[in-house]
Formats: structure tokens, sequence, C-alpha cells
């Protein structure tokens, strides 16, 4: 049996052009769940294309494209439906 962090977790990729916002989310989370983060639309593209993530957790209001237009690629991509809205937030599990 192999003892690799974050092995057997769910993964989250957290969004967000705040590294504060990304770090408090990560601390938060990653005691049960292997959090991954990036820090614009790009970048999680690049990211989930890389990977596949059970959620996406991304800020609403980012520079250039919002996280409501990331999570809208997210959809036509990988078909995942399900969305939650939270304050500032916008999570797709």
């Amino acid at each position: 049996m192999s003892n690799l962090p974050g092995e057997g977790k769910e993964k989250i990729l957290i969004v967000d052009d705040s590294p504060t916002v990304r770090l408090s989310f990560t601390r938060q989370l990653s005691q049960r769940y292997e959090c991954s983060q990036a820090d614009s639309f790009m970048d999680a593209l690049d990211r989930l294309r890389e990977r596949d993530f059970g959620v996406v957790i991304a800020d609403i209001h980012m520079p250039r494209i919002s996280g409501v237009e990331l999570l809208r690629k997210v959809v036509e991509n990988t078909g995942k439906p399900q969305s939650s809205w939270s304050g500032e937030s916008i999570a797709l599990k």
C-alpha cells in the first residue's frame, strides 16, 4: 500500500485570482480533499486538461473571463452538470 499524499482523496480545483482566497479554501479543504489551485481561466483549463477533478470551485468575478464562463466550459467539455452558488463563488460537482 502506498502512502502518497492525496492518494484516494477526491480532487478539487480552486480557481480564484486572489492568492489569499485560494490559500484559505485549500487550508480548509486539504484535510479531506486533494486541492489544486489555478489563478486564471487559462490556468484552470490547463489543469483540467491534465487531470480529472470531482469538484471545481471558481470565483465569479475574475479578470477577463468570469468563473461562470469557466464552469460553462467545464460542463461543455466534461458533461458535469451540477453547480452550486454561494456568495462570490460557484462550485461545480
